[in-house]
């Protein structure tokens, strides 16, 4: 079984945008973290940039560029090389609306027949900056930088690829969209939008769905559409033994659904699901409210029940509120955990964009 990786390219100089790309902000998220979340669903995801910029991306899993100053060329040979993956799919960091499905759907191109698998959008242009490279790319790659040659369309048309055409996909251009000027910048916020996301937080038994349970009414009275997510350590069977979905996933379906005219459900076997992939199903709502996720960079409101906690166990920096039932020696802002209109309130101003949602 082949093992994928993900790789944000960072080096260039977005000498059109006037400042670093990969920390513009799109709603909550920098454009690298924005990136990162849809490549979360690899297990391991790192960050190429010269030695100018390792100081302010000391927090991610860096790959130093081995060659200063050629280009992207220089990036994926060094991802190539430190990676220990088969494959790694490599975007800019200029490409923030690229989604994990859209990378998915890459990826199971997969075979022994190419190098590489290179999208294209509807006007026939191809994207190598947004696309999977297998290891074996790894001595062209070399040779040609040892041979000063560091277009990567030359060494591109050395390699096997496989060009996928996305115009008959339900998948958008805009995916594949470099963000180079502040005018393009500007036009993203208009051309799709993001559901606001934070976390309820707490130790076991702080009462997180309890809390979840009350708001939801409150903040559906105010017109917005919510939804939640929940990560459960242990596995869980998601279908009623006995119906037929149930007897189908039992029988080693892959996956199963099921439909309605008011709903649908839809369960698949499949690893490395992250919280990422699942945001995007619900790209309709207004707010996703995650529970738990205490030790996650989203930010967050956590409870702080008397009886079984006394201080709050999350980053502070994600911690847009403490709701708590007893004294507390957080230094940001406090709640009282009963007072279910002042969270409410607190939520729907976060979700307007009224609190800093820098992650």
């Amino acid at each position: 079984m082949y093992t994928i990786s993900g790789l944000v390219l960072t080096g260039g100089h977005s000498t059109r945008m006037g400042q670093d790309k990969a920390f513009l902000k799109l709603y909550d998220k920098s454009f690298l973290d924005v990136i990162l979340t849809s490549l979360s669903i690899f297990p391991s995801n790192y960050i190429s940039c010269n030695k100018g910029q390792s100081s302010k991306l000391s927090s991610y899993n860096l790959i130093t560029d081995e060659y200063e100053s050629i280009g992207p060329i220089g990036g994926l040979y060094s991802g190539l090389h430190s990676i220990k993956s088969d494959y790694i799919f490599v975007c800019s960091c200029d490409t923030p609306l690229i989604s994990s499905s859209f990378i998915e759907f890459i990826c199971s191109y997969i075979s022994s027949d190419f190098d590489v698998y290179v999208p294209i959008d509807r006007s026939k242009r191809a994207h190598p900056l947004c696309s999977l490279y297998s290891k074996k790319c790894l001595n062209l790659l070399r040779e040609q930088i040892e041979k000063g040659n560091y277009k990567l369309w030359n060494s591109l048309n050395l390699l096997k690829v496989k060009y996928i055409d996305i115009s008959n996909t339900v998948f958008q251009d805009e995916e594949l969209s470099n963000i180079n000027t502040k005018l393009q910048y500007g036009e993203i916020f208009s051309k799709k939008s993001y559901p606001r996301v934070l976390a309820i937080s707490g130790v076991k038994n702080s009462g997180k769905t309890t809390l979840i349970t009350k708001l939801i009414p409150l903040l559906k009275e105010k017109g917005l559409r919510v939804a939640t997510i929940k990560h459960d350590g242990h596995d869980f069977k998601a279908d009623t033994p006995n119906t037929d979905t149930y007897k189908h996933l039992e029988a080693g379906a892959y996956g199963t659904s099921a439909f309605s005219n008011t709903k649908y459900m839809l369960i698949k076997n499949q690893p490395f699901i992250s919280e990422a992939m699942l945001i995007e199903e619900f790209s309709e709502v207004d707010l996703i409210l995650l529970e738990g996720f205490k030790y996650s960079s989203y930010k967050k409101i956590e409870i702080v029940r008397f009886k079984n906690s006394s201080a709050p166990v999350g980053d502070p920096k994600t911690i847009i509120a403490l709701a708590t039932d007893g004294p507390t020696s957080f230094e940001g802002r406090v709640i009282d955990l009963n007072n279910i209109y002042i969270i409410a309130d607190l939520i729907i101003n976060y979700t307007k964009g009224g609190v800093d949602l820098a992650r």
